[in-house]
Parts: C-alpha cells; sequence; structure tokens
C-alpha cells in the first residue's frame, strides 16, 4: 500500500484517540500529507512524530462542536497544502445510559458531540474538496446507529443519524464527483470503551464480556478499523458511496 495516498491530503478529526492514532500512521506511510485535528493536546506529538518520520502533517487542536474553531482546521488545511483531498470524521464520544435517566444535557452533547461536529466540519472542508479527483468523505458512525442496544438509545439515535447524513451527503455531493461513506466498527481496542467501564464493579471483567458479543470471539482492533478506512479514502473504493461498512466481527448478524 505504500504511495498509495502519495501526495493527496488527509483531514483527520479525533486524531489523539485510539482509532484516530493509527489511522494517520497508516496514512502517513502510504505517502499522505496530514492535517490532524483533536482537542486533546497530544495530536501535536503525533503530527512531529510523523514529520520526525519522513512525513508531512500538521496539528490543529479545535473543538469540532464549535463553528469558529472548525474553521481554523480548513484554514490550516487550505494554507498548508491548498486543498484537501480526504475527509475522516473520526471524532466522537459515547454515553450510556437508562432512556429514563437521561438529562436534556446529556441529548445535547451527544447529539452536538456525535451528529453536529460531523455536519461542521464536512461543511467547512468540503470547498476545498470541489474538483480535485478522487475527493471523499468517511464518517465513523458505530453498530448502535444499526442496532438498538441496552442504555444506549441516545448514542445510538446519534449515530444512526450519522449513517443516514453520510448517505445524504453521498447523493448531494456525487454531481461534484465526491464520494461519501461510513464505517460502523463494533467494540473496539481502544481506551474509549476501556474508560466506558471503568466506573463499574469490576471493569476488567466488564471489558471482557464484550468479546462473545461479537461470533467472530473477540473485539476489534484499531488497526482493522483504519484499514476499513483508508479502503473506502482509496481509489480501490472508486464504485463505493453511500454505503455504511460494518466492522464488527459479526455482531450485527446475530
Amino acid at each position: 500500500m505504500a504511495g498509495e495516498f502519495e501526495n493527496r491530503v488527509i483531514v483527520l478529526t479525533g486524531a489523539a484517540g485510539g482509532i484516530g492514532q493509527v489511522t494517520a500512521r497508516q496514512f502517513a506511510a502510504a505517502g499522505a500529507k496530514l492535517v490532524l485535528t483533536d482537542r486533546e493536546e497530544n495530536v501535536v506529538g503525533l503530527a512531529a512524530e510523523l514529520v520526525a518520520a519522513g512525513g508531512e502533517a500538521v496539528a490543529v487542536i479545535a473543538d469540532v462542536t464549535h463553528a469558529d474553531q472548525v474553521a481554523r482546521i480548513a484554514a490550516a488545511a487550505d494554507e498548508a497544502f491548498g486543498g484537501v483531498d480526504v475527509l475522516v470524521n473520526n471524532h466522537g464520544m459515547i454515553l450510556g445510559r437508562p432512556f429514563l435517566e437521561t438529562t436534556e444535557a446529556e441529548w445535547d452533547q451527544l447529539q452536538n458531540g456525535v451528529l453536529k461536529s460531523v455536519f461542521l466540519v464536512s461543511q467547512a472542508v468540503l470547498p476545498l474538496m470541489l474538483g480535485r479527483a478522487g475527493a471523499n468523505v468517511v464518517n465513523i458512525s458505530s453498530v448502535s446507529g444499526l442496532v438498538a442496544l441496552k442504555y444506549m438509545s441516545i448514542y445510538g439515535t446519534a449515530k444512526a443519524a450519522v449513517i443516514h447524513l453520510s448517505k445524504g451527503m453521498a447523493i448531494d455531493l456525487a454531481e461534484h464527483g465526491i464520494r461519501v461513506n461510513a464505517i460502523c466498527p463494533g467494540v473496539i481496542d481502544t481506551p474509549q470503551p476501556r474508560q466506558f467501564v471503568s466506573t463499574l464493579e469490576d471493569p476488567a471483567a466488564a471489558f471482557e464480556a464484550f468479546s462473545p458479543m461479537h461470533p467472530i470471539g473477540r473485539i476489534g482492533e484499531a488497526s482493522e478499523v483504519a484499514d476499513a478506512i483508508l479502503y473506502l479514502a482509496s481509489d480501490r473504493a472508486s464504485f463505493v458511496t453511500g454505503s455504511a461498512l460494518v466492522v464488527d466481527g459479526g455482531m450485527t448478524a446475530v
């Protein structure tokens, strides 16, 4: 795959997270120029790591739920590289709560962090993608956007909306030659699900309980989601748009 993204500019949100870091390294290894953004400051260190290894990367610390901060991401991409070929909306958050215990503030937090953020980043970055051959968007959703899971009603609602938004974007942007797809991972071994169970009585046992939810017998690795992202972002997926690619070890097949 080396060189597959040579001279292509990738904007990657949530770059400091588990999936984000692995994805950034895979893109860099394939020759991409990267605009890495996250609200966590360690995204700066990730960009420095890639540059030290001979790659091209810039970091933008930003909260993607605020339009003014999102504008800085697009401005950085334009200033550093003069345009964008691929946008990966990988940022996200997770919250599990019984429906009757869910607050209005939690509802707003989920809708903003999961859904509004995709809208804001896409609207800011897409003008930089017009007229670029092979331009495309990859949005990270979840299996929770496909099937209802206990205590995940508002999270699942937001992730389902990301899938629908991706399909609508695919239709609207087809006339501009821009593909849009979503990815729906199962449980992936990253800090986010481990933090999700950290307040339980036995976090290790709770985390291990995720494995049998997947018929393949284990949870996923960040690299397996990154592989799917790079496939959809590549010209190998030139006839794929409006899809929701499920990467879940069979979780939604049962």
